[in-house]
């Protein structure tokens, strides 16, 4: 008996260093990835509870993973565009499904992806026609208030709007330059928020846009991030190594007003620009002119994930 136990235990170790030697790795190199299990059924039992990010980030592991199993590819590729699909990215989807049905047009879900294709068509024409729509209307909005100023070049409230306005149409200068003309006629509108968070008074009286405004951050705000960057972090346990990514910065509120409750939306993307992890930074409250370090570390993200080194941060917060 004990012989037997033992020569049990002696195949059991000879076929673990086979597959060692057949995979390339030697038994102190093997690591279970614990955080991101790259198996279809995995991602499928996210898809099903309705949690596309997370869905989403496990069949982007498996599609562009050089070492997945090249049958899981191509039903994870048409599930990945599914995820962007119900997410309402709807470009995103379009795109990966078309890629889908190039590369497998006799795979059994290609014309549910072609139906699925059908609908963002029809959904990206509808907010593009919205959005020429809503751009038509605003510049009729514009041209009637230009008009109003020539007949009537006194009245506050007419460069105030026309101000908001041309805000609207992205043509910022332009608007910082009818705040200011509003102040002049009617200094009450230096009280009003919108105003003060898009515009700073620098120390001649001049009206200016505000800095972060001109780096084209997220929101309309006076709230952002600087000097953001992302570091590979070494950690190591009883499996053995593992890396990290931590992304940190400083959150800044250059406005003149406290704001609370503020947050940072962190997401990096690998080479392919598909989503790898997000996370959401609770800063808390910031007074007018203060500023406060971040960090955060991410561990989400596919072991095989292709040269993670973009990533956004995104800041909400409230007044």
């Amino acid at each position: 008996m004990k012989f037997q136990m033992r020569l049990a235990l002696i195949v059991s170790a000879a076929l673990f260093l086979a597959a060692c030697t057949t995979t390339g790795h030697s038994p102190k190199s093997i690591r279970i990835d614990r955080h991101m299990e790259r198996s279809v059924s995995d991602a499928d039992r996210y898809f099903e509870q309705g949690q596309y990010r997370t869905a989403m980030l496990k069949y982007s592991g498996i599609v562009y993973a050089k070492d997945s199993d090249q049958g899981d590819v191509p039903y994870s590729r048409y599930k990945l565009g599914l995820c962007h699909y119900f997410l309402g990215q709807y470009s995103e989807a379009l795109k990966t499904l078309t890629t889908f049905t190039d590369q497998y047009p006799d795979h059994p879900r290609t014309n549910e992806a072609k139906e699925i294709i059908e609908i963002c068509e029809k959904k990206l024409d509808e907010k593009n026609l919205q959005i020429a729509e809503r751009r038509s209307d605003l510049l009729k909005e514009i041209q009637r208030y230009e008009e109003w100023i020539v007949r009537e070049p006194t009245r506050a409230e007419f460069h105030y709007h026309l101000a908001d306005l041309y805000w609207a149409a992205g043509r910022f200068r332009e608007s910082v330059s009818y705040y200011e003309q509003a102040a002049v006629l009617q200094p009450e509108y230096l009280q009003q928020s919108t105003l003060r968070n898009r515009v700073r008074i620098d120390p001649s009286g001049h009206f200016t846009l505000r800095e972060p405004l001109l780096d084209l951050l997220e929101g309309d705000g006076p709230v952002r991030v600087k000097n953001a960057k992302l570091d590979r972090v070494k950690r190591s346990d009883w499996l053995g190594e593992y890396e990290l990514l931590r992304v940190s910065g400083m959150v800044e509120n250059r406005g003149m007003q406290d704001v609370r409750n503020v947050q940072i939306e962190v997401t990096i993307y690998d080479f392919f620009d598909a989503i790898q992890d997000t996370r959401m930074v609770n800063v808390g409250a910031l007074r007018a002119g203060g500023t406060r370090n971040f960090s955060v570390l991410m561990d989400q993200f596919s072991g095989a994930a292709v040269d993670i080194r973009k990533f956004t941060t995104k800041v909400f917060s409230q007044d």
